[in-house]
C-alpha cells in the first residue's frame, strides 16, 4: 500500500489497495491532512517532531493506530520516505504501509490470555499456600493427639482376669507397677491381692 503526502502532511495521492484496505473512496482522502487519522500521538510533541524530521530529509518508521471517520479501526506499519525534487528541496513524502491489525488483535488476545494465565497462576499458587498450612495444621493436631493417647496409655492398668478370678494377661503398665513379669502373674487368683477383711464383700461383688 502506498501514498504521497506533502511536507505539511496533506494526502496527495493513495493507491487502490490503500484505500481497499482503509474501505474508503478517493475523493474521502486526498486532501485530508495525517493527524486527522493519526490517533496514536496526534497533536503531540512527538508528532511534530516526527513531521519535522521529514522535512528536512530523515527517512522514518512508524507503527500508527489509525480511526477512521467510516468507523475502521486499523494498526499500520508504516514507511516515511522524504523525496526531493531537482533542485534537492523536499516536495512530498512516499508513505509505504502494511497493515498489522490482525497481528496486533492477536497479540491482545495473547497477552488477555496470559494475563488471565497469570490471574489463574496467582490463585492456584494461594490455593496450595492454604493447602499446606491446613496439611501442617492437621500434622500437628495427629502428632498432638498421639501425644495425648501415649500419655494416657501410660497411666492405664488393664488386667483380665478369667470367671475364676485367675489373671489371663496384664498390660505393662501393671506390670511395671507391681514388680512382677506376667509369667509370675499369670493364673494368679485375684483375691490373692484382696485383703482379708475385705474378701466378704469381694465374694459378694465377685459373684
Amino acid at each position: 500500500m502506498v501514498g504521497e503526502f506533502s511536507t505539511s502532511g496533506r494526502i496527495l495521492t493513495i493507491n487502490d489497495k490503500f484505500l481497499e484496505i482503509l474501505n474508503m473512496k478517493r475523493q474521502q482522502m486526498v486532501g485530508r491532512l495525517h493527524k486527522d487519522f493519526a490517533s496514536t500521538y496526534e497533536s503531540t510533541e512527538d508528532y511534530r517532531k516526527f513531521w519535522q524530521k521529514l522535512e528536512i530529509g530523515e527517512s522514518l518508521e512508524s507503527t500508527e493506530y489509525l480511526e477512521l471517520p467510516n468507523g475502521i479501526s486499523l494498526w499500520l506499519q508504516q514507511m516515511y520516505m522524504p523525496i526531493k525534487n531537482n533542485k534537492g528541496e523536499i516536495f512530498k513524502i512516499i508513505n509505504i504501509v502494511q497493515d498489522i491489525t490482525e497481528n496486533k488483535r492477536q497479540e491482545e488476545l495473547l497477552q488477555k490470555q496470559t494475563e488471565k494465565m497469570n490471574k489463574q497462576d496467582v490463585v492456584m499458587k494461594k490455593q496450595i499456600l492454604e493447602l499446606e498450612n491446613t496439611q501442617s495444621k492437621l500434622s500437628y493436631a495427629y502428632t498432638e493427639a498421639k501425644q495425648k493417647l501415649t500419655t494416657i496409655e501410660k497411666s492405664i492398668y488393664i488386667i483380665e482376669y478369667d470367671l475364676t478370678g485367675k489373671l489371663i494377661s496384664a498390660n505393662d503398665n501393671y506390670l511395671n507397677l507391681t514388680g512382677y513379669s506376667i509369667q509370675e502373674l499369670n493364673g494368679r487368683n485375684v483375691k490373692l491381692s484382696v485383703p482379708s477383711e475385705e474378701i466378704e464383700t469381694f465374694n459378694k461383688n465377685w459373684e
